[in-house]
C-alpha cells in the first residue's frame, strides 16, 4: 500500500501526542519523560514511512490543541466549580 493509504494529518499522531498530553497534565512529576515518549512514538511513523514529517507534525499538533481545550473547558471548569461549594 504505502503512501496510498497515508493520510493527512496522522490519526496516530494525533492519538498518541493527545494521550500523552492528557497524562502529563495528569501526571505532572513525569510529564517530560510522557511526552518524550509521545513524541518518539510520533517520530516512528515517519521512521517506518507510514507518513510524511508534514503529516504527524500536524497530527500532534491537532491532538495537543485538542486535549489542552478539553483538559481547560472540562476539567478545569469542575475543579473550579467544586472548589467554590467548599467552605
Amino acid at each position: 500500500y504505502g503512501y496510498r493509504m497515508a493520510s493527512f494529518p496522522s490519526g496516530h499522531s494525533a492519538t498518541a501526542l493527545s494521550v500523552a498530553m492528557a497524562l502529563a497534565l495528569l501526571f505532572t512529576r513525569y510529564r517530560y519523560i510522557i511526552l518524550v515518549a509521545g513524541t518518539l512514538i510520533l517520530f516512528s511513523r515517519v521512521v517506518l514511512t507510514e507518513h510524511y514529517l508534514s503529516d504527524v507534525v500536524i497530527g500532534g499538533y491537532v491532538g495537543v490543541l485538542t486535549t489542552l481545550y478539553l483538559f481547560q473547558s472540562y476539567y478545569l471548569k469542575k475543579v473550579k466549580n467544586t472548589s467554590r461549594d467548599l467552605p
